[in-house]
């Protein structure tokens, strides 16, 4: 923020004495992107959909302020190449969520805590991960982690016209029972390597779901989804949430 208060100073400057000749630069090309919070690399684990398998993932996202863009430059799993690249821009009427579209035309939304510093992502395929910026590794971790207060947003998606992202809202976790706003989950499965639960999800109406959830490297940021039986994405919750 200093940056760019810094820069429109200058710009003001310059106006205001009639410097320069009369090939004077744009300056909304001199600001960065409202994208420009997400710059860095990060790091987390990701859930693969198709065969529900768990992998490393890092990715390192760069501003440019002559095309007042931000992208994702590289993607490794398991830290191999993975060739995921794209432009990264704000989804209208949300808090904290983010899109891009990748040359295969897979449909990514992000959705960060408050300060910027972790994320939920999902794909139009169904994979979900959570990244924290900065970190290379994640230590070792046990299945009480996910027993806290935790407090955050939820988004739910269909990838292409709606997006919801609405409110505030706590999830406590005690004994690996965490209530969501629709109903509650038992966490029985849970992998020490990538630091994720799953259990069955209990509706308030009675119906029966999949819950999972993936810890970031400082287990202070939890990145979770609900789903009905039919498992489609469209039709699942996804949650952004930090520990308090």
């Amino acid at each position: 923020m200093k940056y760019i208060i810094t820069i429109l100073t200058l710009v003001l400057t310059l106006t205001a004495c009639g410097g320069g000749s009369g090939n004077k630069a744009n300056p909304s090309a001199q600001i960065l992107p409202l994208t420009a919070v997400l710059d860095g690399t990060w790091f987390g684990n990701i859930e693969f959909n198709d065969d529900n398998s768990l992998h490393s993932i890092t990715v390192t996202i760069s501003s440019n302020i002559a095309s007042s863009s931000t992208n994702i430059t590289e993607v490794l799993i398991d830290d191999i190449v993975d060739g995921t690249t794209g432009k990264l821009s704000t989804v209208s009427n949300t808090t904290n969520v983010y899109t891009l579209t990748t040359l295969s035309n897979v449909v990514i939304r992000i959705m960060t805590d408050a300060n910027n510093e972790y994320f939920t992502f999902v794909t139009s395929l169904g994979n979900f991960g959570v990244l924290q910026r900065g970190r290379e590794t994640s230590p070792t971790y046990n299945v009480a982690n996910i027993n806290s207060r935790w407090i955050g947003r939820w988004m739910i998606t269909d990838f292409s016209n709606q997006t919801l992202n609405n409110g505030i809202l706590n999830v406590p976790c005690i004994a690996q029972n965490c209530e969501y706003i629709n109903g509650m989950v038992d966490y029985l499965t849970f992998d020490a390597v990538y630091v994720y639960w799953t259990g069955i999800f209990f509706f308030d109406n009675g119906d029966l779901g999949i819950s999972s959830a993936l810890l970031s490297p400082d287990m202070k940021y939890l990145a979770s989804y609900v789903c009905d039986a039919s498992m489609a994405v469209e039709r699942c919750t996804f949650y952004a949430l930090s520990r308090k």
